[in-house]
């Protein structure tokens, strides 16, 4: 899974630079199966209008939900991470079957 190592991914990727402002809209349009989002070295609120929310970096998604992801300090979040970042279920099988992505975050 590393660009350095194997290149970039034959697919266009998201590139945005570190603290840019970044949001994600989860959602489980399938009927059978909860899926666990990672999204690797990043951190939101499970509530985003609640100052006083857990703060987490993965969530449970069930069918027919969907959660808006806003995360902190934006791409990169707290440490303003450069270099790739994995997202994935983390249940292994959906993982070992290809339900995973990567983007790359960018220097200021």
């Amino acid at each position: 899974m590393s660009s350095w190592l194997y290149g970039d991914s034959a697919i266009e990727l998201l590139r945005p630079y570190a603290g840019d402002s970044a949001k994600i809209r989860l959602i489980n349009a399938g009927i059978k199966e909860t899926h666990v989002f990672h999204l690797y070295n990043h951190q939101w609120r499970l509530e985003p209008d609640d100052p006083k929310s857990t703060i987490i970096d993965f969530i449970s998604i069930s069918p027919q939900e969907c959660y808006t992801i806003d995360i902190f300090h934006g791409a990169g979040s707290y440490n303003h991470m450069i270099g790739d970042a994995i997202w994935y279920c983390h249940l292994y099988p959906h993982f070992h079957e290809g339900m995973w992505a990567y983007g790359g975050y960018m220097t200021n």
